[in-house]
């Protein structure tokens, strides 16, 4: 049995091709072909992390990532910026190459913490929102 389970958003073998469903790793990794089926094996199971192809997201998949993110589960995107997405909705993700993620993946078992640290993913924060930014603007006050 696996240490470690991670969910792929994506057809079998469309994400990894190359990695055996349990491996000398100890991560298991489970394929979902829908958002749905993909939420549903998030909530069954603690899940380490959840690998999105970045392309293929969209609107309909934002509450898959906020159950992830309440459950604990590390986002990974791979791929390409989806279109009509923010960076608000694809907060606290990390970005990797296709190449480095059997790498990425390895370090976050190898650490205590949930995020690696000294990865070479890019995690994407929140947008300050046109609120806040206004706000800010009427709360100066003018030189005269």
């Amino acid at each position: 049995m696996a240490d470690y389970r991670v969910v792929l958003l994506a057809s079998e073998g469309e994400l990894l091709p190359q990695t055996p469903e349990e491996n000398d790793t100890g991560i298991e990794y489970i394929y979902a072909p829908s958002g749905y089926e993909a939420a549903a094996e998030v909530l069954a199971d603690p899940a380490m992390a959840l690998i999105v192809d970045m392309p293929s997201l969209s609107a309909e998949h934002i509450k898959l990532m906020e159950i992830a993110r309440s459950r604990g589960t590390e986002l990974i995107g791979v791929g390409g910026f989806p279109a009509g997405l923010s960076v608000d909705d694809l907060s606290g993700m990390h970005l990797v190459a296709m190449n480095q993620l059997p790498e990425f993946l390895q370090k976050m078992t190898s650490q205590t913490q949930a995020a690696p640290s000294g990865d070479d993913s890019v995690k994407l924060a929140p947008a300050k929102s046109a609120k806040q930014h206004t706000g800010r603007q009427k709360n100066r006050r003018k030189s005269h």
